[in-house]
Protein backbone atom coordinates (compact mmCIF):
# COMPACT_ATOMS: atom_id res chain seq x y z
CA UNK A 1 0.00 0.00 0.00
CA UNK A 2 2.00 2.71 -1.08
CA UNK A 3 0.10 5.98 0.02
CA UNK A 4 0.34 4.10 3.22
CA UNK A 5 4.30 4.36 2.86
CA UNK A 6 4.08 7.68 2.05
CA UNK A 7 2.35 8.53 5.35
CA UNK A 8 5.09 6.83 7.02
CA UNK A 9 8.18 8.54 5.53
CA UNK A 10 5.89 11.81 5.99
CA UNK A 11 5.73 11.12 9.52
CA UNK A 12 9.38 10.27 10.23
CA UNK A 13 10.42 13.11 8.10
CA UNK A 14 8.21 15.53 10.28
CA UNK A 15 9.47 13.82 13.30
CA UNK A 16 11.12 16.78 16.07
CA UNK A 17 12.83 14.76 18.46
CA UNK A 18 14.91 12.43 16.70
CA UNK A 19 17.87 11.49 19.10
CA UNK A 20 21.26 9.37 18.69
CA UNK A 21 19.88 6.91 20.39
CA UNK A 22 16.22 6.78 18.92
CA UNK A 23 18.52 5.87 15.62
CA UNK A 24 20.66 3.75 17.13
CA UNK A 25 17.70 1.19 18.69
CA UNK A 26 15.40 1.90 15.91
CA UNK A 27 17.86 0.81 13.05
CA UNK A 28 15.67 3.38 11.09
CA UNK A 29 19.31 4.48 9.49
CA UNK A 30 20.34 1.19 8.35
CA UNK A 31 16.34 0.86 7.06
CA UNK A 32 16.78 4.25 4.89
CA UNK A 33 20.20 3.48 3.61
CA UNK A 34 18.95 -0.02 2.20
CA UNK A 35 16.11 2.11 0.11
CA UNK A 36 18.24 4.52 -0.93
CA UNK A 37 20.40 2.06 -2.53
CA UNK A 38 17.49 0.32 -4.53
CA UNK A 39 17.49 0.39 -7.68
CA UNK A 40 13.51 -0.68 -8.46
CA UNK A 41 10.82 0.80 -5.98
CA UNK A 42 7.17 0.39 -6.87
CA UNK A 43 5.72 3.66 -6.90
CA UNK A 44 9.54 6.11 -6.62
CA UNK A 45 8.46 7.85 -9.24
CA UNK A 46 5.21 9.53 -7.47
CA UNK A 47 6.84 9.19 -3.89
CA UNK A 48 10.27 9.67 -4.44
CA UNK A 49 10.78 6.82 -1.78
CA UNK A 50 14.86 6.81 -2.60
CA UNK A 51 15.30 10.62 -2.69
CA UNK A 52 13.30 11.20 1.10
CA UNK A 53 15.72 8.22 2.48
CA UNK A 54 18.78 9.47 1.16
CA UNK A 55 17.63 13.47 2.40
CA UNK A 56 17.11 12.04 5.75
CA UNK A 57 20.27 9.72 5.97
CA UNK A 58 22.01 13.26 5.50
CA UNK A 59 20.20 14.91 8.08
CA UNK A 60 20.67 12.36 10.65
CA UNK A 61 24.51 12.34 9.35
CA UNK A 62 24.95 15.42 10.16
CA UNK A 63 23.43 14.44 14.03
CA UNK A 64 25.74 12.02 14.60
CA UNK A 65 29.10 13.31 13.04
CA UNK A 66 31.37 14.84 15.42
CA UNK A 67 31.63 18.45 15.59
CA UNK A 68 35.77 18.17 14.63
CA UNK A 69 35.11 15.67 11.92
CA UNK A 70 32.47 17.94 10.32
CA UNK A 71 35.13 20.95 10.11
CA UNK A 72 37.85 19.13 8.84
CA UNK A 73 35.67 18.23 6.24
CA UNK A 74 35.19 22.14 5.11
Amino acid sequence: DLPRLDEIFTSVESYPNMTIEYLEYSKIGKVMRRISMLTDIPGDDEFRFRERAGALLGRWLVMVQPKNSQTSQM
